[in-house]
Order: C-alpha cells, then sequence, then structure tokens
C-alpha cells in the first residue's frame, strides 16, 4: 500500500492572490491578482497563546508589484495550499505592513525583495475598536447580568464577526456558570477577550483554563481540557504518548534532561573593578577654544566618596581591598 501522507508541515502553494482592500481609482480598481510565483518562501503561524492567526512571506518583484499594483499594506490575501495529507485548503488575511525592502543586490535595479505580514481578517477588523463597556441586559433596575460566556459571544459579533462584514469562522464555546459584572476598561477587543477568560468559570471542569485563540479552522473561547475531551464530538485537541522506552540509551536521554542545568556567572564587582569593567574616560572637543577635553573616571579612586546610609558625613565606613 502506497502511503501518500507527507511530513507535517509540508505545503504546496497553490495561489496567492492580492486584492485591493478598499476602493480605488484607475483601470487596476478591485483587480484580483496571483503573485505565486514571485513568492519565495511562505509561512502560516497560529497558536493557542495568539488570538489571532498570522504569517509571512517573502517577494522577490522583478515586474514592479510594489509601485505599480500599487502594495499599500491594506491588501486582502487569499491563500491557496495542499497540506501534507493532500487537501486543499484556502485561508483569507489582511496585508498590514510591508518591511525590509532592499534591491537583489548591492547596487542591482533587476527587481525588489521585501517581505509582505499578514493577519486574520477578525483581528485586522476588530483592532480598529477600542471597547468601554459592561455587557447586560436591560438598564437601570431592571438590568441583568449575564455569564462570561455570553458576554464573549457579543464581544465576538460586535467586533470580530462585525455583523457579517469581518471573520467568516464561527466561534467555539465553553460554556461558563454564573452571571458576573465586568467592566471593560478602555481595551482592544482582543485584550477584553482575555480579559474574559481570567474571569471564566465552569463547574464541569477542574481547571479553569479558559483561553481565547483563533486556528485556521475557527475561533475558540474554551476550557482547553474541553478541547482535550476525545470523547467529545467537538474536540481540537488530544494529547498522545510514545510507546514506553526502558532501554539503556533512553534512560540516559532521561537522566541527561534531568541533570542539565545551565548556571548563570555570578557577578564579581570586586574583580570587575580590578579588571577595568567601572574605568570610564570620554573626550570631548571645544570648537570655540579649539581644545580637547579628557575626562577619566576610576572606580577605585572614588569609592572612599561614598558613604552607607547609616554611617553619616563623618567618613565612609566602606572598605576596599587590594589583592
Amino acid at each position: 500500500m502506497v502511503n501518500n501522507v507527507k511530513p507535517a508541515g509540508t505545503y504546496e502553494l497553490v495561489s496567492f492572490t492580492l486584492t485591493p482592500f478598499t476602493q480605488t481609482v484607475g483601470p487596476s480598481t478591485n483587480v484580483p491578482i496571483d503573485i505565486k510565483a514571485l513568492i519565495h518562501t511562505w509561512e502560516i503561524i497560529e497558536s493557542i497563546t495568539s488570538a489571532a492567526v498570522r504569517g509571512s512571506a517573502k517577494v522577490y518583484d522583478s515586474t514592479g508589484l510594489l509601485y505599480d499594483f500599487p502594495l499599500r499594506g491594506e491588501e486582502l490575501i487569499e491563500v491557496e495550499y495542499k497540506d501534507w495529507r493532500g487537501e486543499t485548503l484556502t485561508e483569507k488575511f489582511v496585508l498590514y505592513a510591508i518591511t525590509d525592502v532592499k534591491p537583489f543586490s548591492m547596487g542591482g535595479d533587476s527587481g525588489l525583495e521585501y517581505k509582505i505580514n499578514f493577519v486574520s481578517v477578525g483581528k485586522f477588523v476588530s483592532d480598529k475598536y477600542d471597547v468601554r463597556r459592561c455587557i447586560a441586559d436591560g438598564t437601570g433596575e431592571e438590568r441583568t447580568y449575564l455569564p462570561v460566556s455570553e458576554q464573549a459571544v457579543v464581544l465576538f459579533e460586535d467586533y470580530f464577526s462585525e455583523g457579517g462584514a469581518g471573520t467568516e469562522k464561527q466561534l467555539y464555546l465553553t460554556d461558563t456558570e454564573g452571571p458576573q459584572k465586568i467592566v471593560i476598561p478602555s481595551m482592544r477587543p482582543e485584550d477584553a477577550m482575555h480579559l474574559l477568560t481570567r474571569k471564566a468559570w465552569s463547574s464541569d471542569w477542574q481547571t479553569q483554563n479558559y483561553r481565547f485563540f483563533e486556528t485556521r479552522r475557527r475561533y475558540n473561547f474554551a476550557n482547553m481540557e474541553d478541547l482535550s475531551f476525545e470523547e467529545s464530538p467537538e474536540y481540537l485537541y488530544f494529547y498522545s504518548t510514545r510507546p514506553t522506552d526502558n532501554t539503556p540509551d533512553a534512560e540516559l536521554l532521561k537522566m541527561q534532561t534531568i541533570i542539565s542545568y545551565e548556571y548563570p556567572s555570578l557577578n564579581n564587582s570586586h574583580e570587575n573593578m580590578l579588571s577595568g569593567a567601572f574605568f570610564r574616560k570620554t573626550n570631548e572637543l571645544n570648537l570655540t577654544q579649539r581644545m580637547e577635553i579628557v575626562n577619566e573616571y576610576i572606580h577605585k579612586e572614588k569609592f572612599e566618596e561614598y558613604y552607607l546610609p547609616d554611617s553619616g558625613a563623618g567618613g565612609s565606613n566602606l572598605t576596599f581591598m587590594n589583592t
């Protein structure tokens, strides 16, 4: 049987299409362009410690794309690629920065090399808001507060989804218990979500390790135990272990892992002074008098002028020893 599965992290780029994010004037208005042939390397990064999927691509531009398109750092990006299982996936991003612009070679004018940085649509859309609110139902005496998970849904729909104008991804939610009054004091929506994760609680899980993060599949406001629970039809992550290895080489590796500590070097002020670490010399040019002023500071010659707080002004109680 032939195994067509490639190593994890192996991708084949199918297309890398740019579309202007805003309306422009001219014949190229909102005309998509595929720059796959210009892409040298690219990456997409997702992490449970990050609220947004992001990535970058190195472009070797010999066609004048940067100036003729032009690239302004506000384009929509659609990346189509095949993963190591042979499945074709499509991701949507927004280009937010163009960095490291330089010619192919020193003095050459055959083209430019630069890096384009992109982020998910939800991140780009939500970062334009400043959240100052307390999410609840009703006003005045009839006001009722909501569980944290329901507050997270409101934030997601108002700022990340933005009524359909933002991200198209869905939010996976682990329910929380008990209404809470949470005042969001001028935060970006992403930071407000992180604030809610710190307030989230549910009796269904032993830990209260809630996180808000984005993957290529969806957004998650969830307890990590929920995502690793294999019997759940919605689980995303699971943990596995290798078979037990009690061979001599494996035991040696375990011991090296335990005992391989690195200790930082200690700061020896006395040795530093003897080696000249506290010696300073500055040269100042006085242009009006056409002269050079040299200032030297040697700690060993100045230490007697310093006193401990309880020694008073009568004299120093510091002792310097030469060895």
